[in-house]
């Protein structure tokens, strides 16, 4: 059963989902942030863009890309762009830096992306399978 949060207007999975009402705007995480970072955020979003139907929301943090919930988090920083994204289980691949299993069946990858070539068709494919364990699960 999906919740809408009424302070917010966010939709959540669960009623009363713990979350932060605190938004940014899109513009704000890029605040500082050299062109090469914002260019590479523009590719990986069209190529997420192109699984099916998202949604992005900026929040206080990060930048959050949902299909039924949320399966991509995308941190903005001077040097790279910091994602993390859930899988079914580890996949240890050379761009992922940690693994963190946030529940028994699911798995947080973290992957540091500094230069257009990062966005390599492996971890493409990581992020369809994020994509589609969310859409696949609710």
């Amino acid at each position: 059963m999906r919740w809408t949060c009424p302070n917010c207007r966010r939709e959540f999975a669960k009623p009363n989902q713990s979350h932060s009402c605190e938004s940014k705007r899109l513009e704000e995480h890029f605040k500082n942030i050299p062109d090469d970072i914002l260019l590479m955020f523009a590719s990986l979003m069209e190529k997420v863009e192109g699984f099916g139907k998202i949604a992005v929301t900026p929040v206080k943090n990060a930048i959050l890309v949902s299909a039924k919930t949320n399966f991509l988090s995308i941190k903005p920083k001077k040097q790279a762009l910091e994602i993390e994204y859930l899988l079914d289980k580890k996949r240890e691949e050379e761009f992922v830096y940690k693994i963190f299993q946030v529940s028994k069946y699911r798995f947080a990858h973290y992957a540091r992306l500094t230069e257009a070539s990062d966005l390599s068709p492996k971890l493409l494919a990581a992020l369809r399978a994020s994509y589609e364990l969310v859409n696949n699960a609710l």
